[in-house]
């Protein structure tokens, strides 16, 4: 094996000296850095999740509550005594069937059930009489009455078949039937009869106002004031 000389052995030294210093950071300098390539991260980002907020077109009114929704008193009758638009006398409490006879009306049944008893109001003209109306030929009346009745909410209240035809009757015996007409009042449907046969005296006017589950009902002799006495009785009925 050859032996180096000592003039070799330095210029080695030297030479890895050399390497070395070029893999060392300069002061002031920074070191070599490794740079990763980057992964993208893939972040889970949640949907927008918008909540839709129902808006209804037309924003629903609460009903109006009914101070009156029956008629059991005579003292509540007197309240009414001036939408009735008559010359009248003091108000009597009276059954139903005064005014409508279930045998003959069997439509009217589910509002007698829920208010047997009915206002009645004799005209001033012809004293203090008991009764519904009569009178001798040629000074025949008849009676004011009005009926409030609220149907349960159980129960299904049918208007448009329980007024669709009103059957006339005189000393007992059917006349024929007519038709009802409507209009709307207020927040509810009018079914009105005029000048129609109804038992033995004057003609009459008939009227309903029907409101959800509400019936006011007015019987007067004619004279085409049905409609505003009701819309009269049916503000004094809801206060």
């Amino acid at each position: 094996m050859e032996r180096l000389g000592a003039g070799r052995i330095a210029v080695i030294a030297a030479v890895g000296m050399l390497a070395l210093s070029g893999c060392q950071a300069t002061p002031g300098e920074a070191g070599p850095t490794t740079t990763s390539s980057p992964t993208a991260a893939v972040t889970a980002t949640p949907e927008v999740t918008e909540t839709a907020t129902a808006t209804p077109e037309e924003t629903e009114q609460p009903a109006v509550a009914w101070s009156i929704s029956s008629i059991d008193s005579a003292e509540q009758c007197a309240l009414f005594t001036d939408a009735m638009l008559g010359d009248l006398n003091p108000a009597r409490l009276v059954p139903f069937e005064q005014a409508f006879s279930i045998e003959q009306h069997p439509d009217l049944t589910q509002l007698a059930a829920a208010a047997p008893e009915l206002c009645n109001w004799v005209p001033s003209r012809v004293g203090d009489v008991e009764g519904t109306g009569g009178g001798q030929p040629g000074g025949k009346w008849r009676s004011t009455f009005l009926h409030i009745a609220t149907v349960p909410s159980s129960e299904t209240l049918d208007a448009a078949t329980m007024f669709d035809e009103f059957e006339s009757f005189t000393e007992g015996f059917s006349v024929g039937t007519n038709p009802y007409t409507t209009q709307e009042l207020g927040d509810g449907t009018v079914y009105l009869l005029e000048n129609k046969t109804h038992g033995e005296t004057v003609p009459a006017d008939i009227c309903h106002y029907v409101e959800g589950q509400t019936v006011v009902t007015i019987v007067r002799e004619t004279d085409g004031q049905c409609v505003a006495a009701l819309e009269r009785a049916v503000a004094v009925a809801k206060g």
